[in-house]
């Protein structure tokens, strides 16, 4: 990072803009500068305003609150803005100020950071914010939430990194040094930020504790939890009181759904038997309703013997109404007919009065012909004027056009006269401007001979400077190299001794320990754990089978048992269905005999008063009310005949059901029985493979059915569970033997690894150091080519300085040396332009000025002519306005000829409305005759509907004549009413039919009642006792049962609570036994951490890391010594914080930093800050340091060893000093200088 110019604006003492660039001369090519002027004591703005534009906080100005961008914070105008905050460097009496710093990166990046802060009108502080962006290669701007990451990032420093590094704290160093040994940790601390590894031993120590309070917790735990296990005895007899019990809760459970089934029974009886009772009910109650419509089924039978003419009675109502439209048509078509003839009487007239008026209109056409004919005359005058009108336009526009063209010409060459005028006076001034430079253009070719030797020397000057810092860079690289071969090279023999240490800690772990015979356990006891898992599985399958082989022949015997009653019901349905077909045949041949043709035919010939041929009575009730009583006889006859079929197909059908039933539940017996078969012989399969585990304990001797399977399955489970323990103990063992093998294998290789790179490494040191004395060497002669072409390149400055009069040339040449040259050649050029164009324009302006006289003359000519053709066009326009009003006032705004179409138009008009009103008098003619043709049509159709009418009454007279003939008489009325309640039979026929349907279906609903009674009688489930007594009987069984289950229960529930939270016991004892063995082995590892690093006041770990650190410092402090003053080098006093100086003047004596002068001591605390800067920026390259100190009090022979140890650091490391103070003495022997004036 190399710091290019920093600019502050309105901050401390400083008002207005101060720029300091560091790329531009004399700082440019400067190796030390120095910064004077600033108030005493105070810290340099300078170095303030490089820390504020980088991180907004600077050294006594950064605690401050963080401000996040985009809003506001106000104090009050009367209030004092604290020391603390950055915003107080604003100078008093300005709103804003800011500064800013360009710096750039290795990789040739350029950035440039800003802070700004604004103050209103009224006193009122704002946010101060930051800007940060990149200005090459691209312009890339950062929002203002990303400054801070941006800055870290592309910087690679944290604040406290950058003030350390580039704001080096000798001052701090020396108090350091100074300071007791008490004070000396604590100033150390502050430095070099170790504060972290005093936390970091606390935090180890804690830790440390906390886990033993862990294992001390885990072992409390465990004994609590063991205090809860049961005895094996304990165990055994609760298992067989959990099997017991659930024994008798299945017994007790089976007991209960019997007595409920029975419950049920009686229920679904009493509802039986109550549906049959309303079934019945039902039944008579159709048959009632049934014999109450026979009435209203005579009527419907009289309503069906008159259908046939009802289509004739139709359409005699019909005819009617048609003869009666016809006539209302013949009444309307007379009125018609008389509106008809009065619109043709008008039609009349209205022709008439059109004839009239188109005579009118031809006589008016006539009479104006005379004065259309003279409007012609003046249209031809009138357009005659106009064309002379035009013409003397014509010649008006040409003398304005000429007029106008010569104007443009004087005002044309007026504007040439006036831009050449211009000109001439621009080059004048021009030439002005160039005088200055008149002893340049005098010297121009001795300007140009310097300046080619300038660039060569310049050129030169640069490769000399690249060659010697690519030197430099190779020879600081080459001691960066050796230091780092040296510190891997003690590092690696740090590491080769702790690597020994771990592997005797690896073989004490191992120590006693026989592999083989560890292996072998291992593996025997996952063996036995793959048999007891084997074993499980074939136990399942032994008591899954002999639970499935009790629970199959229990079902086997009940299907026996449900086999033999199906059976009985066969039988006895057999029987019914005998009796039920002989029941029905002797019904079919009853409906057979009461059907024949006979009985019909006697009934029919039955007359009152006649006598009988069978019982010679000579009264017969059979039309009156013995009919009746037929009637419902031979209906119940039919009904009868028909539900008896019903139910023996029923009964059929039941039966067939059955026997289906039977076959298919004798066909699964069957199958029961060869599944019991099958599985008893995989169950003898079984017992015999179980023989070979007997031996894995003494109570797997016996296999029978009687064994307690759930037990077995507990001791099965818990063998597992031990096998796998130790298993897992086992293969635990034998990967922590294995991986400290493992260890010591892999740490032997290592040991070996770092002993050969020992061995490479010094020959690497050997051949890093010779390289080094020859670029030492190299650089030298380098440095003294340097200083020789810089004396040259100052020469050929002042000489060029001297001739050359352009302001700020060194800069312009140095930005683009060909353009620069390419100016200078350029202004001499223009130099010779403007005295050879000055010479010819006065000649110019002479010839232009009498051109514009003769211009100005020929204008007035034209302008003349114009006048007079103007004052002819107003003559000629008078007189064609003269006849235009002689011509409108004879035709107005028209004109002959739209006089002569007018009136044609009226007569064409007239004869068009003449031609209309005859066409509508043909038209009203003809319609009178059309009305008058369609009343004849009317009356003749008339007479034909009447005699229709007669014909069709005629038919229905005969029909009714012939119909009273047979039946009882019947009236044209009653005809009449009969067809006009049409729609009442159609429902009467509907209802009928829904009383017949009603009265079927309670009759099969009645069958289907005593069905499910006889079916209810039959099932298994009909108690020994019905009724209300049988029903309280088993509910006060059910009731004590259900109490009796609910105790067994709670007991069952308590023993299983009991085994459930034994297991519970022995897995949380299993698992608290694996974390309290993690707690132990965390507790020893920080333990093992704690002896080392760890301590309630975290003084060890931060007395190592200081020391450490201490070391390093010295370390690196000597490095820099070696380049800035050789004299001197630290030495640190074995275990103490404590450094002294080695002077190799004085036979290498140790001496005490306080006996060192004070030129001595502000070198050896420069060394400490430059290797705390170099500690602190890692491998980052900074290019330019600031030295704040106060050197006033120095004698001369300090403050030449101050200004050797600053040039030698510049010369031998490259960067560029900057020497912040006060001291005259020193200012004065520093070039540059920057003086800060209030």
């Amino acid at each position: 990072m190399k710091i290019e110019k920093i600019t502050i604006n309105n901050l401390g003492h400083l008002k207005g803009e101060f720029v300091f660039d560091l790329t531009s001369e004399p700082f440019a090519s400067a190796s030390t500068f120095v910064v004077t002027g600033e108030p005493e004591g105070k810290q340099s703005l300078l170095a303030m305003a490089l820390s504020l534009s980088l991180y907004g906080k600077a050294p006594g100005f950064d605690k401050t609150a963080s401000v996040e961008p985009n809003t506001t914070t106000a104090f009050k105008k009367d209030a004092v803005v604290p020391t603390s905050d950055p915003r107080s460097l604003l100078y008093n009496g300005e709103k804003e100020g800011g500064c800013s710093v360009v710096f750039s990166l290795p990789d040739g990046r350029r950035f440039e950071a800003g802070w700004m802060v604004k103050q209103s009108q009224v006193g009122v502080y704002g946010n101060s914010y930051q800007a940060f962006r990149q200005i090459y290669p691209r312009m890339q701007e950062y929002a203002a939430s990303d400054v801070q990451e941006a800055v870290l990032t592309e910087v690679g420093l944290s604040y406290e990194q950058f003030i350390s590094t580039v704001l080096l704290s000798q001052r701090k160093f020396e108090e350091f040094l100074l300071s007791t040994s008490e004070d000396r940790p604590v100033l150390l601390e502050r430095l070099t930020g170790t504060a972290v590894y005093g936390e970091m031993s606390k935090t180890i120590h804690e830790r440390c504790e906390k886990a033993e309070a862990t294992v001390h917790d885990h072992t409390v735990r465990i004994e609590t939890v063991k205090s809860d296990f049961m005895t094996d005895e304990t165990h055994e007899k609760t298992l067989r009181e959990q099997k017991e019990l659930q024994t008798q809760i299945e017994e007790v459970t089976q007991r209960r759904d019997e007595a409920r089934l029975s419950v049920m029974w009686i229920n679904e009886f009493e509802e039986a038997q109550n549906d049959l009772f309303q079934k019945t009910r039902q039944k008579e109650d159709a048959e009632k309703l049934h014999n109450s419509r026979r009435a209203d089924e005579h009527n419907l039978e009289m309503f069906d013997k008159v259908q046939p003419v009802q289509m004739l009675y139709n359409d005699i109502q019909n005819m009617r109404r048609t003869t009666a439209n016809t006539r209302e048509q013949i009444d309307q078509a007379n009125r018609e007919l008389v509106a008809a003839s009065q619109r043709q009487q008008t039609a009349r007239k209205d022709y008439e009065r059109a004839v009239e008026r188109r005579e009118e209109a031809v006589r008016q056409l006539e009479a104006q012909k005379e004065t259309i004919e003279q409007g012609y005359e003046l249209m031809g005058e009138i357009k005659t004027s106009a064309q002379n009108i035009e013409r003397q336009q014509n010649v008006v526009t040409d003398c304005e056009r000429v007029l106008k063209g010569r104007g443009d010409s004087c005002s044309e060459k007026e504007r040439q006269l006036h831009d050449l005028e211009d000109k001439h006076s621009n080059d004048k001034f021009h030439r002005q401007t160039l005088v200055a430079h008149h002893r340049m253009f005098e010297n121009f070719s001795i300007v140009k001979d310097r300046l080619n030797d300038f660039s060569t020397e310049t050129a030169n000057k640069e490769e000399l400077h690249k060659r010697l810092e690519q030197k430099m860079m190779q020879q600081s690289q080459l001691q960066q190299s050796v230091d780092n071969l040296e510190r891997e090279m003690r590092d690696s023999q740090t590491k080769m001794t702790a690597l020994r240490n771990v592997i005797d800690v690896h073989r004490q772990a191992v120590r006693g320990i026989d592999g083989p015979e560890l292996q072998q356990r291992t593996l025997e006891s996952k063996e036995r754990l793959q048999l007891l898992l084997r074993a499980e599985k074939l136990w399942d399958r032994i008591s899954e089978a002999n639970e499935a082989i009790s629970a199959r022949q229990a079902k086997y015997n009940r299907d026996e048992v449900e086999i033999e009653q199906l059976r009985g019901l066969v039988q006895a349905k057999v029987l019914e269905i005998n009796r039920l077909a002989e029941e029905n045949e002797r019904r079919q041949q009853a409906l057979a005999l009461s059907q024949s043709k006979d009985v019909e035919g006697l009934r029919k010939q039955l007359q009152e008063g006649t006598a009988c041929p069978i019982c010679g009575a000579a009264h017969h009730p059979y039309h009156t009310e013995t009919e009746s009583a037929s009637g419902e006889l031979m209906s119940s006859l039919s009904y009868e005949a028909k539900e008896s079929t019903n139910r023996l197909t029923q009964q059929e059908e039941q039966l067939r059901q059955l026997e289906i039933k039977l076959s298919r539940m004798e066909t699964q017996h069957k199958a029961d029985m060869e599944y019991l078969d099958e599985r008893r012989a995989h169950l003898r399969d079984d017992v015999e493979e179980w023989k070979n585990y007997t031996t894995l304990d003494n109570s797997f001797a016996d296999s029978t059915a009687g064994v307690n399977g759930h037990a077995r399955q507990i001791t099965i489970s818990m063998l597992i569970d031990k096998s796998r323990r130790e298993s897992l103990e086992y293969g635990k063992q034998l990967r922590e033997y294995n991986n400290h093998q493992n260890h010591i294998n892999r740490l032997n290789e290592e040991i070996s690894a770092l002993d050969v790179n020992l061995n490479e490494g010094k020959e690497r040191h050997s051949t890093f150091k010779s390289e080094y004395l020859i670029v030492q060497a190299t650089v030298e002669d380098l440095r003294r080519a340097v200083e020789l072409s810089d004396r040259k390149y100052h020469q050929l400055y002042h000489d060029l300085n001297e001739l050359i009069t352009l302001p700020n040339w060194l800069d312009e040449w140095k930005k683009n040396a060909e353009d620069f040259a390419q100016r200078l050649n350029g202004l001499e050029a223009d130099w010779q332009r403007v005295n050879n164009v000055l010479a010819n324009n006065d000649e110019q302006i002479m010839n232009m000025r009498v051109e514009l006289n003769r211009l100005q003359l020929s204008e007035s000519e034209a302008r003349r002519q114009l006048q007079e053709a103007d004052d002819l066009l107003k003559q000629e326009v008078s007189n064609m306005k003269q006849k235009e009003r002689d011509f409108k006032k004879v035709f107005g705004e028209g004109g002959p000829q739209q006089m002569q179409n007018d009136l044609e138009s009226n007569v064409a008009h007239s004869r068009s409305e003449e031609e209309k009103a005859r066409r509508q008098l043909d038209d009203k003619t003809a319609e009178v005759q059309r009305i008058a043709g369609m009343k004849a049509q009317l009356e003749t159709l008339l007479q034909k509907q009447d005699s229709t009418l007669q014909n069709l009454q005629s038919n229905l007279d005969t029909w009714i004549r012939e119909y009273n003939m047979t039946n009882s008489p019947l009236q044209m009325s009653e005809l009449a009413s009969l067809f006009a309640a049409e729609n009442d039979y159609i429902k009467l026929r509907i209802s009928i039919d829904k009383v017949r349907h009603a009265h079927q279906e309670a009759v099969q609903d009645l069958d289907a009642a005593r069905q499910r009674i006889d079916r209810l009688k039959q099932r298994k489930e009909m108690p020994r006792t019905g009724g209300d007594e049988g029903r309280d009987m088993l509910e006060q069984e059910i009731e004590r049962l259900t109490v009796q289950l609910t105790q067994l229960n709670r007991q069952y529930q308590e023993v299983s609570s009991m085994l459930l939270r034994h297991e519970m016991c022995l897995k949380r004892v299993e698992q608290l036994t694996d974390e309290l063995r993690q707690a132990e082995e965390d507790h020893k590892w920080w333990l093992q951490m704690d002896e080392i690093l760890g301590s309630a006041d975290g003084s060890k770990f931060r007395t190592c890391a200081q020391q450490y650190i201490f070391d390093s410092l010295v370390m690196y402090a000597n490095q820099q010594l070696k380049m800035m003053a050789p004299r001197y080098q630290l030495k640190v006093v074995e275990g103490r914080l404590m450094a002294e100086v080695v002077d190799r003047d004085r036979l290498d004596q140790l001496r005490h930093v306080a006996a060192l002068s004070s030129g001595e001591m502000f070198v050896v605390t420069l060394a400490l800050a430059l290797a705390l800067s170099t500690l602190s920026a890692h491998h980052l390259a900074i290019g330019t340091l600031f030295v704040q100190s106060d050197f006033g009090n120095l004698d001369i022979c300090s403050r030449n060893l101050v200004l050797d140890a600053l040039c030698n650091l510049q010369s031998v490391q490259g960067r560029k000093i900057g020497v912040i103070t006060q001291s005259e003495a020193i200012a004065s022997q520093i070039t540059p200088q920057v003086r800060v004036l209030k």
